[in-house]
């Protein structure tokens, strides 16, 4: 019973920390206390950042794509004599 009564606060916490709408990442209240030009602003704001997530997401994916493809070619004993499979280490002096 007491697993129960936990496990249903926490479920009460959850459904009310989602309960929250957005609107272009402002609260809705605070959305609807908002000047038009605020709004603008706003909106311009999450477009933005928006663009920079999307090109911060294929940056890590072209990356990780070239992660992969450099350690399928450094795999055979061979290969790994190449100075683009060779591990790079970088020392920081003093620290």
């Amino acid at each position: 019973m007491k697993n129960f009564c936990y496990a249903w606060l926490l479920g009460m916490i959850l459904q009310g920390c989602s309960a929250t709408a957005v609107v272009y990442g402002v609260p809705e209240p605070e959305w609807q206390r908002m000047s038009v030009e605020q709004q603008q602003e706003a909106m311009r704001q999450f477009q933005r950042q928006e663009l920079i997530n999307t090109q911060t997401r294929s940056a890590a994916d072209k990356a990780r794509e070239e992660a992969r493809r450099l350690s399928e070619k450094c795999q055979t004993k061979d290969m790994m004599s190449l100075p683009e499979c060779q591990v790079k280490t970088r020392r920081r002096i003093g620290f």
